[in-house]
């Protein structure tokens, strides 16, 4: 059913309520699939369609909101199939329409077998909608290359493609009446936009020249409120971190969970926020949350036990995606346990330094089982983490 946003435009995108993992990000509240129709004087645009899965209930939403046969451009401001794969169900209903879009979406979309009439733009460029005016602005690299945003000059509407997204499925689209939705925006700023900051921050500066006042982005609820997103935005994208230590290990027979646990104990002694984290039983919610925790972490612990001479093979996964979030000198220390051969704790130095979390002190390294001596040095070590990073000015 369509939503009205503004005297012009409707929401007419689709509710996956069954949505539990966008792009490797937990989603315990579905997601969207952001779909607008532009409609003024007779004339009438759609910017982005939808996953081709939903086709059919995109097609029959628009059709609420506006007879098919006399939409006249359909705006696709990303070539990715969760913005594009419902195109060609929706040019079947509206063989009027033509495609706009950058000449690399162009490339992108034939390449994925869309068969249209295109209209290529670019930065500057301006499309009439009766009495309004709707201009593209180039936006590579958030999150494809290709991507552009379309802002509604006269209501101040901006469409910022994946951008200022939040994958929730909130049903009045009021991203206001989320009471959580800093954590959905933190998952999903830290899995799809943290590994691209400085194009985040190139986009906010733009994003605050056009001055919007309402955001209206390709996935999650809209925002009224423009500036606190924008504000969410800069944060997450400059300095996301604050006094928390994030501890990821990895435990075969509870050794290294006790090493873990008594570190834990030494940050908590300092009032630093510690989150906890045993790779080996996370889900995909404990993937995503794990990223958004070393975002946020001033310093990060992690421990393995040695396995063929190395890491753990869960932990080494978790360490390269703690690489995405772009560290700024977070600081680290690392743990673990061993049988035979020594040196566990070097490795793992080496995934801190690759991550930008620098080890302040030598790994603690214990054979087998720790006794109560390593775990008191264990503890002692969680309170140096704790005061360090009560230290750090990032």
């Amino acid at each position: 059913m369509p939503i009205k946003i503004t005297d012009s435009v409707s929401w007419v995108g689709v509710f996956d309520w069954n949505l539990r993992n966008f792009h490797g990000v937990w989603t315990p509240r579905g997601g969207t699939y952001n779909s607008y129709l532009v409609k003024d004087g007779g004339e009438s645009v759609l910017i982005d369609t939808a996953y081709d899965k939903f086709g059919d209930e995109l097609v029959r939403n628009i059709s609420e909101a506006t007879d098919l046969k006399g939409l006249g451009h359909i705006i696709v401001n990303h070539a990715e199939p969760d913005h594009s794969s419902a195109i060609s169900m929706v040019l079947k209903e509206a063989p009027a329409a033509d495609v706009v879009c950058t000449a690399r979406c162009k490339d992108f979309l034939e390449h994925q077998g869309v068969n249209a009439k295109f209209q290529v733009v670019k930065e500057g460029d301006m499309l009439r909608v009766g009495s309004r005016t709707l201009s593209f602005i180039e936006a590579p690299m958030l999150h494809w290359p290709e991507v552009m945003w379309t802002f509604l000059e006269e209501e101040r509407v901006l469409f910022p493609c994946d951008m200022f997204g939040a994958q929730v499925i909130q049903s009045n689209l009021d991203a206001e009446e989320v009471p959580d939705i800093e954590q959905h925006i933190k998952r999903y700023f830290a899995f799809i936009f943290r590994p691209l900051s400085s194009a985040v921050i190139k986009g906010l500066d733009k994003a605050e020249r056009l001055r919007p006042s309402v955001i209206c982005p390709s996935h999650g609820p809209i925002w009224r409120d423009a500036s606190r997103i924008q504000e969410i935005y800069r944060l997450l994208a400059t300095a996301p971190e604050k006094e928390k230590a994030l501890i990821a290990y990895a435990s075969i027979w509870g050794d290294v969970e006790r090493m873990a646990k008594a570190i834990a104990e030494g940050v908590q002694s300092t009032g630093v926020e510690v989150v906890l984290k045993d790779v080996g039983e996370l889900t995909w919610q404990g993937w995503s949350d794990l990223l958004a925790d070393a975002m946020e972490a001033k310093g990060i612990a992690v421990g393995s036990p040695t396995v063929l001479g190395g890491i753990f093979p869960q932990l080494n996964y978790a360490t390269m995606l703690m690489r995405l979030v772009k560290a700024k000198g977070k600081v680290g220390v690392s743990f673990g346990t061993y049988g035979w051969g020594p040196g566990i704790t070097k490795k793992l130095d080496d995934e801190l330094a690759a991550m930008d979390a620098k080890p302040y002190r030598g790994g603690l390294e214990v054979r087998f089982k720790p006794t109560e001596r390593d775990l008191e040095l264990c503890r002692d070590a969680g309170r140096e983490l704790g005061e360090r990073i009560r230290g750090v000015r990032l």
